[in-house]
């Protein structure tokens, strides 16, 4: 018995092979919007089989405030326009809307005329629910500025993509900053008495000016950090460093803040070899892990750092009796702007970047870092690895 396709070219059905088998949505439809065309992959998209749709209107797909879509592409399609890269919204069979980016081109007919159209769609609902999360948290932050935080909103608005976000906190992370200086050094002399004596209010509001620009300051560096860290242009300067060494100056360093908070500190490590690394960067990592400790263990607990060489690296422990951390939360702990408890942090103050910036700089020296808890109200160990020399 003859083939079905015997009067089909070769070429046309390699061609409808290869749509067959793409993983994107790929239909075709004529210039009015009845669906011709259906691949596997806008099946996976939007739901319907090929059997339901082909045939009907493309209208189908969208949402009721989307409808002139059709329309309008179709008006460019006609002047042998295309559509690259759209981003737009669609509906799926059983009606939830997904975002996806188009490409719409003109099919023609072997005259040349414009008969129908080609479209391709890819599903980007997890990168759109990325920029959006991104773009929250960032207005969270940035919430006690003023000029500043309006001149940021706007600019947040018009980007479009985490890169552009990424690059323009970059850019004006500098300028952001560079005014805190001068207002710190001036502050600080009218503390000093050195512009003229005075009262106890006025030292009171100095202190208060003072301690917020130190919280800009670390909210601001904690931005540039991260889309540095993101964007690999982190400069790290190795150097061999003792490990034992750094864990002292930061133990001593924040050992009157446990002591303030009722916390006793413990400091227990074997003979160490030492580490080839960036010196500022990872005592930036022990000071973070020992302030965070500190933060949410309650008074009259305990804190213990430990560290010990495991085979070819460093292994450091810093272990707390502090609130714990559920099982569900540890997971996410080193994601930027997570906040296990976002109450507490606010009380405490915080950006919730953190604990990823210390992924990043560990990471970027070949470590490794995670934590352990076993619940809420039993503490919680954070541990990190670095190779050793």
């Amino acid at each position: 018995m003859a083939s079905k396709n015997k009067h089909v070219p070769s070429k046309h059905l390699q061609i409808a092979a290869i749509l067959e088998a793409a993983s994107d949505a790929i239909t075709v439809q004529t210039l009015d919007g009845t669906i011709l065309r259906w691949n596997k992959g806008a099946e996976k998209l939007c739901g319907y089989t090929a059997k339901e749709i082909i045939g009907k209107s493309f209208s189908i797909l969208l949402p009721v405030n989307r409808l002139d879509e059709v329309s309008q592409i179709a008006d460019l399609i006609k002047t042998g326009e295309s559509v690259n890269h759209y981003d737009t919204i669609r509906k799926r069979k059983d009606g939830t809307l997904i975002s996806v980016s188009i490409s719409v081109s003109p099919i023609k007919d072997n005259k040349g005329r414009i008969i129908g159209a080609s479209t391709i769609a890819r599903d980007i609902t997890e990168q759109k629910n990325e920029e959006d999360k991104f773009r929250v948290a960032t207005l969270n932050i940035l919430e006690d500025l003023s000029a500043e935080k309006k001149a940021l909103q706007k600019a947040l608005n018009r980007l479009g993509t985490l890169d552009k976000m990424r690059d323009t906190i970059l850019n004006s992370g500098h300028e952001l900053k560079s005014p805190l200086g001068p207002i710190k050094i001036q502050s600080q002399m009218l503390l000093a008495g050195d512009l003229g004596n005075v009262n106890s209010k006025q030292k009171a509001s100095l202190h208060m000016i003072l301690n917020n620009v130190d919280r800009l300051n670390r909210v601001m560096t904690d931005i540039t950090d991260t889309a540095k860290l993101e964007s690999n242009s982190v400069s790290l300067v190795y150097e061999k460093i003792s490990m034992a060494g750094l864990i002292k100056e930061a133990v001593k360093q924040l050992d009157i803040k446990a002591k303030e908070g009722g916390i006793s500190m413990v400091v227990r490590h074997m003979a160490l070899p030492p580490v080839s690394a960036d010196r500022q960067r990872i005592m930036e990592v022990i000071t973070n892990l020992l302030e965070n400790a500190i933060k949410f263990t309650p008074a009259k607990g305990r804190i213990v750092v430990a560290a010990e060489k495991v085979k070819d690296k460093v292994l450091v422990r810093i272990t707390d009796t502090g609130i714990g951390i559920s099982k569900e939360n540890q997971k996410k702990l080193f994601t930027r702007f997570f906040q296990v408890d976002s109450s507490i942090t606010r009380r405490f103050g915080g950006t919730g970047l953190g604990l990823s910036i210390c992924k990043g700089i560990i990471e970027a020296h070949h470590g490794k870092i995670w934590v352990e808890s076993k619940g809420l109200g039993r503490g919680s160990t954070f541990s990190f690895t670095l190779p050793a020399v």
